[in-house]
């Protein structure tokens, strides 16, 4: 497990089996091979790093394992006419991180106001950006339901677009709001829709504008008082995949978000996206940005007594016996 400790900016790789750190790189700060004064994104590739500025930036920093600078890629504004795609705002977090798929490098996240001149010509939003490492060339792709294309249609949680990508270079696309999974192959260029919501329509609606400024706390209400589609991640090592889902809090304390512990159900999908079950998590977590999957299960992040440790609990999948 790699993760950014941001005051020092460097990266701190932690062995799963003695729970210990086994390495840290410190990147500059200053100077020509300097990677900025932080970052919110990284991809480990096999002999290098990629680091990931955000606005007003915009930019990927291309290191070395010795945290040498090998050179800037910038990534401009972008609008794919063969596609009629508008690119995302690239927000990489734990569930939309910076991934590679041969050649190319996804960038994945949210915008929340696209050019509506453009919406009315018929261009689409998108949710990905990938950038190829040879060329330098920018491809959109992965758009939207329709029911996104519309102004009607508000609130970060939702249109956060959060990914995995496959063993063979699929890129699987979870939104908020949308029962099926977004399917993509950069490779192949194909593209294709698969249901993999709940086995109840949890029928959830978009916040829609009012005409007034949204308050933060208004939009957090509406979306944690009904359904959300959360993160989707593989395991490798029983062939599924696990489509997590954020139930609906009845009361919500707005003013200490986001202490309010949530509790979490998971859609359980065979190696080819066929629904096979669906779970209930018995106990809350407030930190659900933390999950991973491990040989011993799925690993949701607790609270912890001791700041020094975090705390997870794991739960092992299992057949379930007719």
């Amino acid at each position: 497990m790699v993760m950014y400790n941001k005051p020092f900016t460097q990266l701190c790789y932690f062995d799963l089996k003695t729970k210990k750190c086994s390495k840290k790189i410190r990147f500059n700060k200053e100077g020509p091979n300097n990677c900025g004064i932080g970052f919110n994104g990284f991809l480990i590739d096999a002999d290098s790093i990629y680091l990931y500025e955000p606005w007003p930036i915009n930019k990927l920093r291309h290191m070395n394992c010795n945290a040498e600078l090998i050179k800037h890629v910038s990534i401009p504004g972008y609008v794919d006419k063969k596609n009629m795609l508008i690119a995302p705002g690239i927000q990489t977090t734990n569930f939309a991180p910076i991934s590679k798929v041969g050649d190319w490098i996804v960038l994945q996240g949210y915008k929340q106001n696209f050019n509506e001149e453009l919406l009315n010509i018929g261009y689409q939003k998108a949710t990905t950006l990938l950038l190829n490492t040879k060329n330098g060339e920018l491809h959109c792709a992965i758009p939207y339901p329709q029911q996104y294309n519309t102004d009607n249609f508000w609130g970060m949680d939702y249109i956060m677009s959060r990914y995995c990508v496959s063993p063979s270079g699929d890129i699987i696309t979870s939104l908020g709001a949308d029962d099926s999974l977004r399917i993509y192959n950069p490779i192949t260029n194909s593209y294709r829709v698969q249901f993999a919501g709940l086995t109840i329509d949890p029928k959830i609606s978009p916040l829609a504008k009012s005409g007034k400024e949204m308050n933060r706390n208004e939009e957090i209400a509406h979306i944690y008082k009904q359904h959300k589609y959360y993160a989707i991640l593989y395991d490798k090592w029983n062939e599924l995949y696990y489509r997590f889902v954020v139930n609906p809090l009845k009361e919500i304390n707005t003013t200490d978000w986001p202490k309010d512990p949530l509790f979490l159900s998971v859609i359980i999908l065979d190696k080819d996206l066929n629904k096979v079950g669906e779970y209930d998590f018995p106990i809350p977590s407030t930190r659900i940005g933390n999950i991973f999957v491990s040989p011993k299960g799925i690993h949701i992040n607790i609270e912890s007594e001791d700041d020094d440790y975090m705390r997870f609990l794991t739960y092992r999948p299992v057949m379930k016996q007719e």
